[in-house]
C-alpha cells in the first residue's frame, strides 16, 4: 500500500510538473509571437532568455509589454521591477523634455 501511495504521489507530482512547464513553453511562444509579428528583432541570446524563462507571473508581464513595446529592451528589461511601486512610479513619471517631476518637499 505505501508502495503504491508513493508511486501515485510521484506521478501526480510529475503531472503538475509537466503542466507548469508547458504552460511556461507556451507563454513564451506566445511573446515570441507577439515579437515577431510586431516586426521587433530579437536576438539570440532574448531569444534564449525568453524560451528558458520558466516564471509564469514574468511571462505574463513580458506578454503584456510585448503588445507595447518599440524593442525587445522594452519588454525584458527588469530594472523597474526590483524597486517599490512609489519608486518605480516616480522613475516612469517625467514631463515631455524627459526631466523627472521635482517632489512636493522640494517645493516648499
Amino acid at each position: 500500500m505505501t508502495m503504491r501511495r508513493s508511486w501515485e504521489d510521484a506521478r501526480t507530482e510529475g503531472r503538475t510538473e509537466g503542466r507548469i512547464e508547458g504552460r511556461a513553453e507556451a507563454q513564451a511562444n506566445a511573446v515570441l509571437t507577439v515579437l515577431r509579428a510586431r516586426g521587433i528583432a530579437v536576438s539570440d541570446a532574448a531569444r534564449k532568455r525568453i524560451l528558458t524563462q520558466k516564471d509564469l507571473q514574468r511571462l505574463e508581464r513580458w506578454l503584456e509589454k510585448a503588445t507595447l513595446a518599440t524593442s525587445i529592451g522594452d519588454v525584458i528589461n527588469d530594472r523597474a521591477e526590483g524597486r517599490s511601486s512609489k519608486t518605480a512610479k516616480l522613475a516612469a513619471h517625467k514631463d515631455r523634455n524627459g526631466r523627472k517631476p521635482l517632489r512636493a518637499s522640494a517645493l516648499r
